[in-house]
């Protein structure tokens, strides 16, 4: 019996158990084994199976042991001394890397680097899915606080790529407010002549001479039922430069002259007038008076040159919300440039007229002699 004592007294010394914890290292074990000590306390040698094993804990707490190459370990409060070729987040096979929040897939990164968000299958490089908690809400929103910096820049650099840079589409159809696709705002409202001190809205500018600047079309946009606009302004528009229209013989067939033309300018009435700005508020129209026809009655002399149209509201200035309610009006819009050709003719007419008149009286005044 003497000769176990040395080794109860020496296991005394290293294990402590209480109420059938194990302490090793300590004499107040917390868990069924409990291991104190600084410095390396856990070795085990001897694994069963072949290669090199990893220990580790499933996700049922049991410590279990896994064939493989040793790998460090990845802290969730930070890591420090990587290498930035052999450390890295992410797989070694050709499977998706996945991220969750509150057990819920909220990113995937596909095996053929794809992103996506709000979808575990994204078809495109970056695809981006509406979850139903941000309904009505912006889905990306970039806020520049910096001078000299911008919320962000699209650009295909190769001169062989002919796909779009960026684009907006709506699909919607519906009334009571506005669904644009793409909308640029100025939100400074500093109204500080001569300079234009409230930005642009929207530029388009083509380096080439061949380019174009700003292009605005719509379905049936050529069609005297359309009501719609290729381009609309609530405001003065101009330039440097006239307004062209494409004129070209080589477009055109059933070319005759306009005949008759003074009498449909006599038909004409020209006219001074106001709007009634009271009443169509939401138009922002103009207070000062207006010189040109009134549709209705140029409509009965040269019908060309008048179409039904709609015009939006634009008595607000558009802020950053989502949307902004929106309106129009049936009205009749005068092409004015349709009226010219017009006066030519009618210039031309009353020109013989003049030139027969002035025959007539050459003739009186030599038989009067």
């Amino acid at each position: 019996m003497k000769k176990y004592l040395p080794l109860f007294f020496l296991l005394s010394i290293c294990f402590s158990v209480r109420a059938q914890n194990v302490g090793i290292g300590t004499s107040v074990p917390l868990q069924k084994l409990h291991v104190a000590g600084s410095g390396q306390t856990i070795r085990i040698d001897g694994l069963s199976g072949v290669g090199t094993r990893n220990v580790y804990v499933n996700n049922f707490g049991d410590l279990t042991t896994t064939p493989g190459t040793p790998s460090d370990v990845w802290l969730t409060k930070g890591n420090a001394g990587l290498s930035s070729t052999l450390n890295f987040l992410g797989t070694t096979d050709n499977i998706d890397l996945r991220f969750r929040t509150n057990n819920s897939e909220r990113m995937t990164i596909k095996n053929t680097g794809s992103i996506g968000l709000w979808t575990t299958n994204p078809v495109t490089t970056w695809m981006h899915a509406i979850p139903p908690s941000l309904i009505n809400d912006w889905q990306f929103k970039w806020d520049n606080l910096l001078t000299g910096d911008a919320p962000a820049r699209f650009q295909n650099s190769s001169a062989s790529n002919n796909n779009r840079v960026l684009m907006g589409a709506t699909n919607f159809n519906s009334t009571g407010w506005n669904a644009s696709a793409v909308i640029g705002i100025a939100l400074n409202n500093t109204n500080t002549a001569p300079l234009l001190a409230g930005g642009e809205g929207v530029r388009g500018h083509s380096n080439s001479t061949a380019g174009i600047g700003v292009y605005g079309a719509f379905v049936g946009g050529n069609q005297p039922t359309a009501i719609g606009w290729a381009v609309y302004g609530g405001g003065w528009a101009g330039g440097l430069t006239n307004w062209l229209n494409v004129s070209d013989e080589k477009l055109k067939t059933n070319i005759k002259t306009i005949p008759n033309a003074l009498q449909m300018v006599q038909n004409m009435r020209g006219v001074f007038y106001n709007y009634r700005t009271e009443e169509y508020k939401p138009l922002n129209l103009s207070s000062t008076t207006q010189t040109g026809f009134i549709a209705q009655e140029l409509e009965k002399v040269l019908p060309s040159a008048v179409r039904n149209t709609a015009i939006p509201y634009d008595i607000d200035p558009v802020s950053t919300e989502k949307a902004s309610r929106s309106g129009s009006y049936s009205v009749k819009a005068v092409s004015y440039a349709d009226v010219i050709p017009v006066l030519v003719e009618a210039i031309k007419e009353q020109q013989t007229q003049i030139e027969a008149l002035k025959v007539r009286i050459e003739q009186l005044e030599k038989s009067a002699k």
